[in-house]
């Protein structure tokens, strides 16, 4: 009777080292961890470019799926996940701070409250969220920077 309860609690400790959060089905991609900017977004046929002010709109994703936001003026907090080629962000707190006319916060929070995005890497420095049913994309950077 030990040598099977050894052996069972060897089988799934095994099981849960290769199968990542045993229990969830959850194994998040940790090329998503780092500090990622808002480059542009594809709507149909309307493209926005945030140029000089990318760095305004930031994306920090932690590894332990913890998630930062930084919307121009806006500062906000939540948490990441991936599963099976799907991002899934949970947006917790927000501010509402009105920020100047010129400021795209709005929009970036709008695009992120959507919640579970398709994602390809296009490098190790680039991806880009696919909105549902082809609808468009976002496409982020990554920043070179220690946290």
């Amino acid at each position: 009777m030990k040598r099977i309860a050894v052996l069972t609690v060897l089988i799934i400790t095994t099981f849960s080292v290769f199968a990542g959060d045993f229990g969830t089905g959850v194994q998040n991609d940790k090329s998503f961890v780092g500090r990622w900017k808002w480059v542009n977004v594809a709507l149909g046929p309307d493209k926005l470019e945030t140029g000089e002010n990318a760095s305004n709109y930031l994306l920090t994703f932690s590894e332990d799926g913890t998630l930062k936001i930084k919307a121009d003026c806006r500062q906000g907090s939540g948490t990441w996940s991936t599963v099976s080629g799907v991002l899934t962000l949970n947006i917790n707190s927000i501010t509402k701070t009105n920020c100047e006319a010129n400021s795209y916060a709005d929009k970036m929070i709008q695009l992120l409250e959507v919640g579970s995005y398709k994602y390809k890497f296009n490098s190790t420095t680039q991806f880009d969220l696919i909105f549902a049913k082809g609808t468009g994309k976002a496409g982020f950077s990554k920043i070179n920077d220690n946290l």
